[in-house]
């Protein structure tokens, strides 16, 4: 689990492996962890400099001998909190530039900008169909309003998705805000692997959005419209906040 969740703010496989070591046991050497991970030792020294520049991981000195150690775990949960902050703010400075290249998008044509790979669609039937292909392929977060994706019009795909994802059993976590309509999703949720939680009422985030691979797909049921956003560290922030919002409700 906390794998997955290091994943999720961008840690590389052995800069994972050697946080979750410091977590376990509190502390230790370049030389035990790399007993403990099968990392060669240069390897290690190499990840633990760059973990220590950071902020993440300390360096202490007992004896002669260097130790290192991550924040107390409040202090590092706190940390990565901020760093996912920190990385959203940076995405949030270009949203009047795609919001206006979005605009003028037609709907058969994206544009790559910035190194965001963006298409719109305006059709009721291409946005069902995204949205079943997003449930069908499994290993997605999303978080919506029951109150605008279920209406006449979606109702039957919804179910005709949920009785295809009781078969493939694929992994789905929701955020939902709670209701009526979502009382009625969950009863239909037969897919051992599908996870549904509520939003508190309170909470302020986008909703009508799923994170797939590196695409962020956004919903928007009015009008029937759906806008494709295609990048890796857009993709990584956005599932680093759904991952900060999940363990919080």
């Amino acid at each position: 689990m906390i794998d997955i969740i290091l994943k999720n703010f961008e840690f590389q496989e052995k800069e994972r492996q050697v946080l979750i070591f410091l977590l376990e046991k509190g502390k230790g050497t370049a030389s035990g962890i790399s007993k403990a991970t099968a990392l060669k030792r240069p390897t290690v020294y190499a990840v633990l400099e760059n973990l220590c520049i950071e902020g993440y991981v300390n360096k202490t000195k007992e004896d002669k001998i260097t130790f290192f150690s991550t924040l107390p775990i409040d202090k590092f949960c706190s940390f990565l909190k901020q760093k996912a902050i920190i990385r959203a703010k940076r995405f949030s400075e270009y949203s009047d530039e795609l919001e206006t290249y979005v605009k003028n998008l037609s709907t058969s044509v994206g544009q790559n900008i910035g190194g965001f790979y963006i298409e719109t669609i305006n059709s009721f039937e291409i946005l069902y169909d995204y949205l079943g292909k997003a449930l069908l392929a499994g290993d997605f977060e999303g978080i919506f309003n029951p109150r605008f994706v279920f209406n006449k019009e979606s109702k039957p795909y919804i179910k005709n998705f949920l009785k295809q994802t009781e078969k493939n059993k694929p992994r789905i976590r929701e955020l939902a805000v709670p209701g009526s309509e979502l009382n009625w999703y969950t009863k239909l949720i037969k897919n051992p692997n599908h996870q549904v939680k509520k939003l508190n009422k309170k909470c302020k985030i986008i909703t009508d959005m799923i994170i797939l691979s590196e695409n962020v797909l956004f919903f928007d049921y009015n009008e029937g419209k759906v806008i494709k956003i295609n990048n890796s560290d857009f993709s990584v922030t956005m599932r680093s906040i759904f991952e900060i919002v999940w363990g919080s409700v």
